[in-house]
């Protein structure tokens, strides 16, 4: 090989090694790490995953034990403090419904009134908190898990971290949603079914977590068994299907926003859509 062919290999070969040690201490792009505060649409919605898709509502009849000789507790301090509720009081917005579930919670509370040897008077003759969102996450969710998340968001929502010294505006404000607490009549014997007793363990876990502990955005929050007419519209908006029978649809803030008056007020969709 001759000498100008050979220092013509040794300036390609030097060259080449110095494109390839430019490129090694170039820096390169890196994908970032996700970090907490960034949005994450993969992020489950807190409790609503973990708890309340965790729970199987129960076959098997419930037993419910006895009155005990023992000493009863006190109603939990947040039921007792509403049922002194005033509704002239500074930030109470009073409405029929409003009343209706203030009055539902007196009845609940009473152990010598309509509701006198129901379940949740039977092993301390006390009401509590648990107690009353066992029956409405029984009445209204016993057959479908998205409506049990939506009785859970709506609890915390409004009484997320208070436990059981949810009160007042706060605790009326949740428990006017639901109709079967409004007009327990309504709901025949599934409001003192004693089968909602063993609901009283989820309704225990629901009561745990504050509210910034949830994806509000997706959190499952309003739920109906609506018109035909907004049952054509929530189709078409929102290009999915109801999420049970006759017409049953339980709508994410998220998809509230796009279809209702707020994330937070939606139109009563049981009537004709104007």
């Amino acid at each position: 090989m001759s000498v100008w062919i050979r220092k013509a290999l040794n300036s390609c070969w030097l060259i080449l090694a110095f494109i390839l040690a430019a490129c090694a201490s170039t820096p390169q792009p890196s994908v970032p790490e996700r970090s907490s505060a960034q949005p994450n649409s993969s992020r489950p919605i807190g409790y609503f995953d973990s708890i309340v898709s965790a729970f199987a509502p129960p076959t098997p009849v419930v037993r419910i034990a006895p009155p005990t000789s023992a000493a009863a507790p006190e109603t939990s301090d947040g039921l007792r403090a509403t049922l002194r509720f005033d509704p002239a009081e500074p930030g109470a917005v009073h409405n029929a419904e409003k009343a209706a579930a203030l009055a539902t919670l007196r009845d609940f509370a009473d152990p010598l009134g309509p509701y006198q040897g129901a379940w949740w008077f039977a092993d301390d003759g006390q009401a509590r908190i648990e107690e009353a969102l066992a029956v409405i996450l029984f009445t209204e969710g016993s057959t479908n898990e998205a409506v049990r998340k939506a009785v859970a968001a709506r609890y915390v929502w409004f009484c997320g971290g208070a436990h059981e010294a949810c009160q007042g505006v706060a605790l009326i404000n949740f428990l006017a949603y639901f109709q079967p607490w409004r007009e327990p009549w309504r709901a025949a014997g599934r409001f003192t079914d004693s089968a909602a007793k063993a609901y009283a363990p989820l309704a225990i876990e629901v009561m745990r977590p504050s509210s910034d502990s949830v994806d509000w955005a997706r959190a499952p929050f309003h739920f109906a068994n609506i018109h035909p007419t907004w049952d054509r519209y929530l189709r078409a908006k929102l290009r999915r299907e109801p999420d049970g029978p006759d017409r049953l649809w339980v709508l994410t803030q998220a998809e509230a926003e796009r279809v209702c008056v707020t994330a937070l007020l939606c139109s009563d969709m049981t009537r004709p859509r104007p």
